[in-house]
């Protein structure tokens, strides 16, 4: 229970930084935000919403990167984002669509491995 509790104080401690963090980047452009203190910029290629993207720099992987950067175009910036370990601010460098055409069972068997995968963790 006390390991529980401790957990649970952790991820609201964390959200409460996130909250922060957020509103305190919201409405700052790109450069702005890359110029703030304790902020670190990084590349990360080979983004897909097939896999969380890896973020070398906090070595976490981050789903909510890979959702974001779907509905994005090339030049454009997110909004904050919250991830796991940090909140990322993304420019879509490039978006290069997947060659070949789509399968959706083969996207659906593929996405319940990944679950499976993830659940045995």
């Amino acid at each position: 229970m006390e390991q529980a509790a401790e957990n649970l104080r952790y991820q609201v401690l964390n959200d409460k930084k996130a909250e922060k963090i957020i509103a305190d980047l919201s409405g700052k452009n790109f450069e702005a935000v890359a110029g703030t203190a304790n902020v670190k910029c990084d590349t990360v290629k080979h983004v897909s919403f097939g896999a969380p993207a890896f973020i070398g720099i906090t070595s976490a992987s981050e789903p909510a990167i890979s959702a974001a950067v779907v509905g994005m175009e090339p030049g454009a910036v997110s909004a904050p984002i919250k991830g796991y370990s940090a909140v990322y601010v993304i420019r879509l460098i490039a978006k290069n669509a997947k060659e070949g055409e789509y399968n959706a069972q083969k996207e659906q068997n593929a996405l319940k491995a990944y679950g499976q995968r993830s659940a045995s963790f």
